[in-house]
């Protein structure tokens, strides 16, 4: 299944933070939006994903004073993309592989939307759902 069914059936809607907003900024869109990370951006440009996973580790690091930081100055690691035309299968991969729960989809070089290691889950459990009625609907068919 490819990652443009996934946004098709979420939306393509992204919640993003400029480079420049504090640590706070960040921690609040994601309590207002209930999502567990933000896209990072400088102007339409793509920098990065914020997980609550890096605003803990900065905080443990740095203390609480890194509330008050730019979000950039806690972004580590190398921005990972995908496409929609990526497959679920490939995207489990790259997200275990490069240790990430939240990939930004990019298409013709611009945010199309973002998958989440919870969104792909999502799929593959109603896609076992439809298999298993499908079955189902088969064996009493075959009575």
């Amino acid at each position: 299944m490819m990652i443009r069914n996934i946004l098709k059936k979420k939306g393509d809607a992204v919640v993003t933070i400029g480079v420049f907003d504090s640590v706070r900024d960040a921690i609040d869109s994601m309590v207002e939006h209930h999502i567990g990370a933000v896209v990072m951006t400088n102007g339409a440009e793509v920098l990065g994903v914020v997980s609550e996973r890096d605003i803990l580790k900065a905080i443990s690091d740095s203390g609480v004073s890194t509330l008050n930081a730019p979000i950039g100055h806690i972004v580590t690691g190398e921005l990972v993309t995908i496409t929609p035309e990526e497959t679920t299968r490939r995207v489990m991969q790259l997200m275990t592989h490069s240790h990430v729960r939240h990939l930004p989809v990019m298409e013709n070089e611009k945010l199309a939307g973002i998958v989440s290691v919870g969104d792909i889950v999502k799929y593959h459990l109603e896609e076992l759902e439809m298999e298993s009625n499908v079955l189902r609907d088969l064996a009493i068919a075959v009575r």
